[in-house]
């Protein structure tokens, strides 16, 4: 008994070690190519968050949007309007000078920014604020597929005011 217990015991030792070798080299299978294009991603995604006060992920395809990153003012409008062009359309009637409402509500239409990027990567409307500083919106195209039109939508400060 005591015999028959032993190799039992070796046996599961053996197939612990061996499936814990298996599981182990699953876990340090790394795929380099894909690792590789999330660097890349994430480098890119760095190098324009750094230019943008607030910078949005509209997925034109769903009609959804997600906020990457905000400055503390246009988070209530974020909240109250789940829907994305309605949020941007009272984002500047709340943001941008009168003078400049129209134009800038004709440029954040996201029924038309995909043909209006046509081959560009970015497009951009200059505009003043209500606190008389000029700011930049600019639309980047992030994915172009027929089924996942994405873009990001940022804002940045042009010029304070005086």
């Amino acid at each position: 008994i005591l015999f028959k217990c032993l190799i039992i015991a070796l046996i599961l030792l053996l197939l612990s070690f061996l499936y814990s070798s298996c599981f182990l080299s699953l876990i340090q299978y790394r795929d380099p190519i894909a690792e590789e294009h999330q660097i890349y991603r994430n480098k890119a995604f760095e190098s324009v968050a750094k230019s943008y006060f607030n910078l949005i992920y509209f997925n034109i395809t769903t009609d959804e949007y997600r906020i990457a990153k905000m400055v503390k003012g246009v988070e209530p409008y974020a909240e109250k309007y789940p829907d994305g062009q309605k949020f941007l359309n009272r984002t500047c009637d709340n943001l941008v000078d009168i003078k400049y409402v129209e134009t800038v509500k004709k440029f954040v239409d996201l029924s038309t920014v995909i043909e209006r990027l046509g081959d560009k990567t970015v497009i951009t409307e200059d505009y003043v604020g209500l606190d008389n500083c000029t700011y930049r919106v600019s639309f980047i195209s992030v994915s172009r597929k027929t089924d996942n039109e994405v873009v990001l939508f940022g804002m940045k400060t042009i010029k304070e005011s005086i």
